[in-house]
């Protein structure tokens, strides 16, 4: 089943569908708001709200909340800002960087404020090669959090076009498609491995950002988050998952304020273990945010 809709009204609309397609659990958002500079066709324009950058507002908290009603798993594209600006300074340029030269690379802190929502998945573009496309927005968020969560190849993606065509077509929305189609997997998979049953948005989450191959500095990082997804890797830990009742990957729990729960694990002498933990956030006060 697949819905889809204009960017007007998307909360009301997500939330209704959620309602009604109760089995409709993921969805992705190839838009945005335009923020700080932009190209009107002749020449580089300001709008204004460079501040929006990286904050964490009134829109990143009503998506929190639509997640948190929902369950849905969303997908969002970070921006493609990165190369947005008639200049190389803050002033002229959208994102920030350490010192005023022309080098793309630099410049930082330039996701808007839909992505900054703590309870989707903000999605980076990457190039064949890996390596992240020159246009992608990275993070961090102002309050320190990793933006984007995760990255997948977003350069010269073939797609459908219009007047029932094809194009060759590069951005953060071509690279989420590919995410939210993982998810849908992870969904499937998981249904035909426990009952039938849907997983946790912040499950699906955590099996992405467990499983995605490790990019650019060495551990999460505002450019790649935790890396490029695989999608195969987190297909076949959800099945893992469920061979053995006695053996689990995948544990899901719940704390009350102040309590302590202990997990033990076996771990062989000089290998790597890796441990995710992953939770669905209370929508926050943006007046604490700032």
């Amino acid at each position: 089943l697949l819905h889809s809709y204009d960017w007007n009204s998307p909360l009301t609309e997500q939330t209704n569908a959620a309602a009604a397609y109760p089995n409709m659990r993921v969805s992705t958002h190839s838009w945005g708001y335009v923020t700080g500079w932009y190209w009107d066709g002749a020449a580089w324009v300001n709008a204004g709200n460079a501040a929006d950058f990286g904050d964490y507002n009134a829109d990143s908290r009503d998506w929190d909340q639509m997640v948190r009603n929902t369950g849905l798993i969303v997908c969002k594209a970070s921006g493609n800002e990165k190369t947005d600006g008639s200049g190389a300074t803050d002033a002229t340029h959208d994102g920030r960087k350490t010192a005023p030269t022309p080098d793309w690379d630099d410049w930082y802190d330039c996701i808007g404020t839909i992505a900054m929502a703590k309870n989707i998945i903000t999605v980076g573009a990457t190039q064949d090669d890996d390596t992240l496309t020159d246009f992608s927005s990275i993070g961090p968020a102002d309050d320190g959090r990793v933006k984007p969560e995760v990255v997948m190849n977003g350069y010269g993606v073939l797609s459908t076009y219009p007047n029932n065509t094809y194009s060759s077509i590069s951005g953060t929305s071509m690279a989420t498609p590919g995410v939210a189609g993982t998810c849908a997997l992870l969904v499937e998979s998981w249904r035909n491995n426990n009952g039938g049953a849907n997983p946790a948005n912040d499950v699906v989450k955590a099996v992405l950002a467990h499983t995605a191959g490790d990019l650019g500095n060495a551990g999460p990082d505002y450019r790649y988050g935790y890396g490029i997804i695989n999608a195969y890797d987190a297909v076949t830990l959800v099945r893992n998952d469920s061979l053995d009742p006695t053996n689990k990957y995948i544990v899901t729990d719940s704390l009350t304020n102040g309590q302590t729960k202990t997990y033990s694990v076996t771990v062989t002498a000089g290998s790597p273990y890796w441990v995710t933990l992953v939770w669905m956030d209370p929508q926050g006060n943006p007046a604490a945010a700032n």
